[in-house]
């Protein structure tokens, strides 16, 4: 089935945002047929489907045939895409700029690919923070084949859940350290992050609660509020790419630039992302 969207879709760019932080043993990348295939949590349990992004939506793949169930995966993918933003007002904004106003115009339906689960997306930001892609998918590779939920078949052979709030609150900290590298500060990081959502169970932490957590700071907060959460505002200055991007557009780190973007900094955000290579196409 198609999950429509609201206006186009970038499914390159899409693409390349679920290309560049795949996990191991969490998704499956089929390149060839352009499809990540991964287990969603759907109202009595996991699910396999099968996803691949198009210019007019996302084509939704799955065994599934409850019309509860079906109608529960589809507005997971309806955020996890962003489907349902009204790309107009916020492309015609970010025109204005001469920074963005090019690649706006070539690429129409540049949407955020956000995690299809809150505490998926700030645990993995976490274990990315002052490292490489690569290294971040390495750390979150290491945290499912040790502590992922379960085992489900799906059509490309057996995936795993994402640890659960609860159950990696209580791992002990050397213990966790040793299995995935990480220094002692990352890893009660983490740990504190598990037991924040462990302790709301009905809803995601906001940035306020997130803050309090030790070793997450500004660049987290902004990454979570885009991928995990849905301020359409915000903007980590200090991210590497994103620095590297705007000197390539010649604003250099102008902190004006940045500033009139708003109210859609997590949208010129994305595009910058896009737009450096940092994702593979």
């Amino acid at each position: 089935m198609l999950v429509p969207c609201r206006g186009p879709l970038d499914a390159v760019a899409a693409w390349g945002s679920l290309a560049a932080h795949t996990i191991t043993g969490l998704d499956h990348l089929d390149p060839e047929a352009g499809a990540l295939t991964r287990l969603l949590t759907g109202p009595a349990g996991p699910v396999p489907v099968t996803l691949t992004p198009r210019p007019d939506g996302i084509t939704l793949r799955t065994p599934a045939a409850d019309p509860a169930v079906l109608e529960d995966l589809q507005a997971q993918v309806r955020r996890w895409f962003d489907l349902d933003a009204d790309l107009a007002p916020i492309d015609a904004h970010l025109s204005r700029s001469p920074v963005l106003a090019a690649q706006v115009a070539a690429r129409p339906g540049l949407r955020i690919t956000r995690y299809p689960d809150p505490f998926e997306a700030v645990v993995l930001i976490v274990l990315g923070q002052q490292v490489s892609l690569a290294a971040g998918r390495l750390f979150g590779s290491r945290l499912l084949a040790a502590h992922g939920e379960g085992t489900a078949a799906t059509p490309v052979g057996p995936l795993r859940r994402f640890p659960r709030p609860g159950a990696l609150a209580r791992v002990d900290p050397d213990r966790l350290r040793d299995e995935l590298g990480l220094t002692r500060s990352r890893t009660r990081t983490v740990l504190g992050t598990a037991a924040l959502f462990a302790d709301l169970p009905d809803r995601a932490p906001t940035s306020e609660e997130l803050a309090a957590v030790p070793g997450i700071g500004p660049w987290t907060l902004a990454c979570a509020a885009i991928r995990a959460g849905s301020d359409p505002d915000a903007f980590p200055a200090s991210d590497a790419v994103l620095k590297r991007a705007m000197v390539a557009a010649g604003a250099g780190e102008d902190p004006a630039v940045v500033e009139s973007w708003r109210p859609w900094r997590s949208y010129a955000a994305v595009r910058l992302w896009a737009g450096s290579g940092a994702h593979p196409a």
